[in-house]
């Protein structure tokens, strides 16, 4: 598991890196990510972030631009349909 600090609502929150996918339309990486900002909450939140590597390897998370969230949603929704499919 990969853990990763990012902003998410306007708050710093340390999130876990659970899968990632790429959207070749726009030539970029996407991780889904689980954070947890209340200890006592039975909930998880899970979010897709955009991941940015740069010159040096070092990688970060960055929300998506709201010109790209439909694009990223519908890639999504494609990745996961064909896993609900095969696992069936």
């Amino acid at each position: 598991v990969i853990r990763m600090k990012t902003v998410v609502g306007g708050k710093e929150v340390s999130v876990e890196v659970i899968g990632g996918f790429r959207v070749e339309e726009l030539g970029k990486e996407y991780a889904l990510c689980t954070y947890d900002d209340d200890a006592n909450s039975d909930k998880v939140m899970v979010v897709i972030m955009e991941l940015n590597v740069d010159e040096f390897g070092v990688r970060t998370l960055a929300s998506i631009p709201d010109e790209e969230k439909e694009i990223v949603l519908e890639c999504y929704k494609a990745i996961k349909n064909d896993l609900l499919e095969d696992g069936e």
